[in-house]
Order: C-alpha cells, then sequence, then structure tokens
C-alpha cells in the first residue's frame, strides 16, 4: 500500500473542505454574527492539516528522511508508485469520512456552551 498517494488525496479534499466552511465563514462576517471565532478557527485547522498533509506527501514521496525510508523500504524501482488500488482507495474513503467528522465539527461556541451549562444544571 502507498501512503502517498493517499495523503495527497486527504489532504486535497480537507483543502476542498476548508474551501467550502470559508463561504460560511465569509457570510458570518458579513452579517455580523457575533461568534465567528469557532467557524475561523475550524477552518485555519482544516486549511492547515491540507497543507501539512501535502508537506508529508511530498517527503514520503520523495523518500527523504525517517519517513520515507519507513514508507518505502520495501520498494524496488528509484521513482515509487503514484497509482491509487482498490487498497488505497478503500483507506482513502475511509479515511475521508472520519478527517470530514473531525475537522468539520470544529469548536462549540460559548452560546452553545451555556446551554450545556444549562440542562446540566
Amino acid at each position: 500500500m502507498q501512503i502517498a498517494p493517499i495523503l495527497r488525496a486527504l489532504s486535497l479534499l480537507l483543502l476542498c473542505l476548508a474551501g467550502a466552511m470559508s463561504l460560511p465563514f465569509l457570510i458570518a462576517l458579513v452579517t455580523g454574527v457575533p461568534e465567528t471565532f469557532p467557524l475561523f478557527l475550524s477552518l485555519i485547522c482544516t486549511a492547515g492539516g491540507g497543507v501539512l498533509g501535502f508537506l508529508v506527501s511530498r517527503i514520503s514521496r520523495e523518500g527523504g528522511g525517517l519517513l520515507g525510508f519507513l514508507t518505502f523500504r520495501r520498494r524496488t524501482e528509484t521513482v515509487p508508485r503514484t497509482e491509487i488500488g482498490l487498497r488505497e482507495g478503500f483507506v482513502i474513503v475511509t479515511a475521508a469520512w472520519v478527517l470530514f467528522s473531525a475537522f468539520g465539527a470544529g469548536t462549540p461556541s460559548e452560546q452553545h456552551q451555556a446551554q450545556q451549562e444549562e440542562l446540566g444544571n
């Protein structure tokens, strides 16, 4: 199983999610919604995760450092494969569901936390 194509696909999906999250953020800024910080924080974390995934996939694809050694220690050719096979496809779909759930959840707003405290007391 190739790690670099999986990381590259997941990071592209995270960047697409960050792009989709930017429209509600901009609308919240324009309309003056007071609690835009949690959405902004979630947007920045999602975009940062996508960029970090691209960097890690690039490092592992080039075979540099310890990550490259661990990823491609059994390779026989000088350039690693980048095709996405059946195994990689299953990993991408499963990890995308998990990542979208984690990054899309964001952080709870202060109003939501206050409502939860009222329900608990």
